[in-house]
C-alpha cells in the first residue's frame, strides 16, 4: 500500500476506533514517518493524524505515541511540546530522547513543571548543557536527579555547578560518590568534597579516589592547591631562559616555598627548564644530570631515586618521565599553555602504555584553566 493510501486509511479510521484500534493507529503512523515521507502533502496528513493523537483522551495512546516517535526528527514541534508537558508516562520518552525540544524550552520544564521523574529524563539526555545542568542541580525534587546527572558523561557541568552540589549534598554519600566517580572532575572540586562532607562520607571519598586514580590521601593533598601555583609560574609566561627559570627555583627552594603541587603545576603547563632544575636542585644532582637521564628511551631507576631524593611524588615516576619527555617536543616548545596542555591531553590519551596514571593525569590537565579557554 502507498504511504498516501495508507495515510487516507488510518486519518478515515480514527473517529470510529476503540482505544486499542486507536493504539495500533498510532504505531502504523509512526512507522511511515520513521523515513521521509515522499512528499509534503504526505507529511501533512502524517502530522495531522499525529496531532489527533497527541490530543486522545485515551493515556495509553497518547503514551505509544510517544514511545514511538520519541527521536523521530519528522514529530511537529508543538506535539514534541504538548507530549513532553504531558503526565511522566508520556513525557518521560520525549524528554529523554527528543532533539526538537531547545535549552530555553526544557529549563521551563525543569524550574517550573519539572517532577523529579521529568527531571531525571531531562539529566539522561545526550549532551546535556552547562545551564540545563546547573538548572537541574538547582531545582533538583530528589538526589536522584543529581546523580542521575553526575553519571550522564556527555553531560556539560561547570565547575560552578559541581561546587554548587558539594556545598548542597555534601551530607548525600550517594551524590558524593557519583561526584568522585565523573570521569572528569577539577582537583580543587575533589579537595572540597573531603573537606566539606562529614568524617563517615569523608573516609569513603577518599577511598573512592585512591581507588580511581590510584592516589594516596597524603598524595592528594600535596596536589590538590593548583591556584596558587599557576599565579607563581606565570613569571614564566614571559620569561622562558634558563636562568629565570633557575632564579625561580632558587628562590623557592631557599624560601621552603617549593612544593609538589608547584612542580606538578610547571610539569603540566609545559614549563621544562622550571621541572629540571627542580629535580636537580631538590634532589642535590647536577642539572647535566637530569638532562642526561630524560634523555635515556625509558625511565631509569636513578630517575625514581632522583625523584624519591628530591620528595616529587616518586610513585608518578613512569608518568612524570613521559611528559618531561614531551614538553621537550616541537609539538610544545614555544606554544601557549591553552596548546601546551591541549597537546599533553591529546599525547597521554594516545600512548597510554606509557602512563600508568592517564586517568589522573587527564582529570589534572583538565582542571586547568589554559585548558578550558
Amino acid at each position: 500500500m502507498k504511504p498516501s493510501e495508507l495515510l487516507s486509511e488510518l486519518g478515515s479510521i480514527h473517529d470510529k476506533a476503540s482505544a486499542t484500534e486507536r493504539k495500533e493507529l498510532a504505531v502504523k503512523v509512526s512507522q511511515l514517518m520513521e523515513s521521509p515521507l515522499e512528499s509534503a502533502e504526505h507529511l501533512h496528513m502524517a502530522h495531522a493524524i499525529v496531532k489527533t493523537l497527541a490530543d486522545d483522551v485515551e493515556q495509553s495512546v497518547r503514551q505509544t505515541l510517544s514511545t514511538y516517535l520519541r527521536s523521530n526528527p519528522q514529530l511537529p514541534k508543538d506535539v514534541a511540546l504538548q507530549l513532553a508537558n504531558d503526565i511522566e508516562s508520556i513525557a518521560l520518552p520525549i524528554l529523554e530522547s527528543c532533539d526538537l525540544i531547545n535549552e530555553e524550552e526544557l529549563l521551563a520544564i525543569i524550574t517550573q513543571s519539572g517532577s523529579a521523574e521529568k527531571q531525571i529524563a531531562i539529566a539522561k539526555r545526550d549532551n546535556v548543557t552547562e545551564n540545563i545542568s546547573m538548572a537541574l542541580v538547582t531545582h533538583a525534587k530528589d538526589d536522584t536527579v543529581i546523580t542521575t546527572l553526575l553519571e550522564n558523561q556527555t553531560a556539560q557541568i561547570s565547575v560552578t555547578t559541581m561546587d554548587a552540589i558539594v556545598e548542597k549534598k555534601a551530607d548525600s554519600e550517594a551524590v558524593m560518590q557519583a561526584l568522585v566517580q565523573r570521569e572528569s572532575v577539577p582537583i580543587a572540586t575533589l579537595q572540597k568534597v573531603t573537606t566539606n562532607v562529614s568524617e563517615r562520607i569523608r573516609d569513603a571519598m577518599l577511598a573512592r579516589i585512591q581507588e580511581k586514580y590510584g592516589l594516596s590521601q597524603h598524595q592528594f593533598t600535596t596536589i590538590a592547591d593548583h591556584s596558587a601555583a599557576i599565579s607563581l609560574l606565570k613569571i614564566l609566561d614571559t620569561r622562558t631562559s634558563l636562568f629565570d627559570a633557575r632564579a625561580l627555583v632558587t628562590n623557592l627552594v631557599e624560601t621552603r616555598r617549593m612544593k609538589p603541587d608547584i612542580f606538578m603545576t610547571a610539569l603540566l603547563l609545559g614549563k621544562r627548564h622550571f621541572v629540571k632544575y627542580t629535580i636537580s636542585m631538590l634532589a642535590d644532582e647536577p642539572f647535566s644530570t637530569v638532562e642526561k637521564v630524560l634523555a635515556l628511551n625509558d625511565v631509569s631507576p636513578k630517575f625514581e631515586e632522583m625523584l624519591d631524593a628530591a620528595g616529587l611524588l616518586p610513585t608518578f615516576a613512569m608518568d612524570i618521565f613521559w611528559i618531561s619527555k614531551f614538553i621537550e617536543t616541537e609539538e610544545v616548545v614555544g606554544k601557549d599553555t591553552h596548546t601546551t596542555v591541549r597537546a599533553l591531553h591529546q599525547h597521554i590519551a594516545q600512548h597510554p602504555d606509557r602512563f600508568p596514571n592517564a586517568q589522573y593525569f587527564k582529570m589534572l590537565l583538565q582542571s586547568q584553566p589554559a585548558f578550558q579557554d
